[in-house]
């Protein structure tokens, strides 16, 4: 017999996930971060080095040096970390996600792309898929890195 006070049985019944380790966002995350900007991206090792120097052309535009003034990763392809708690121990005050699912950094809200918003102390922006925003450089049309530049100089604001 359960005494008046306890807890109902059906209290713990919800799903229950294993936050990942943040080792390896540690190890890989790279940059001095001196304007407080994270950046994540996922991409296979090979067009990351395709890559790299399109995402640094497009912070130059913005007057931001990639190893200087940001912290950057290359998350692998499926991986997951806890990003909250990556952030409580490092100083990043704007977030660009290039791609990353939201439950693949332990986040459970929804994200609107091209848009930046408040969220855990931080500015947020969302956008496609570097390698997405990449292939459209040829283009005459490019509604990709429109919205990409507009919602970077939002971003880019203090």
């Amino acid at each position: 017999m359960f005494p008046k006070n306890a807890i109902p049985s059906d209290f713990f019944d919800f799903d229950v996930y294993q936050f990942p380790d943040n080792e390896l966002v540690e190890k890989m995350v790279r940059g001095l971060n001196k304007e407080q900007f994270l950046i994540i991206f996922s991409c296979p090792e090979e067009d990351e080095k395709e890559l790299n120097p399109y995402l640094q052309k497009i912070l130059t535009a913005l007057g931001v040096q990639m190893d200087n003034d940001t912290h950057y990763l290359n998350l692998p392809p499926g991986t997951e970390i806890n990003l909250s708690h990556f952030l409580l121990h490092t100083a990043s005050r704007k977030i660009l996600l290039f791609g990353i699912q939201p439950h693949l950094l332990s986040l459970n809200i929804q994200i609107p792309p091209y848009t930046v918003f408040p969220f855990l102390g931080c500015k947020w922006l969302w956008a496609d898929p570097l390698g997405a925003i990449f292939a459209e450089r040829n283009q005459t049309i490019r509604p990709k890195a429109a919205a990409l530049w507009t919602a970077l100089n939002i971003l880019k604001k203090d």
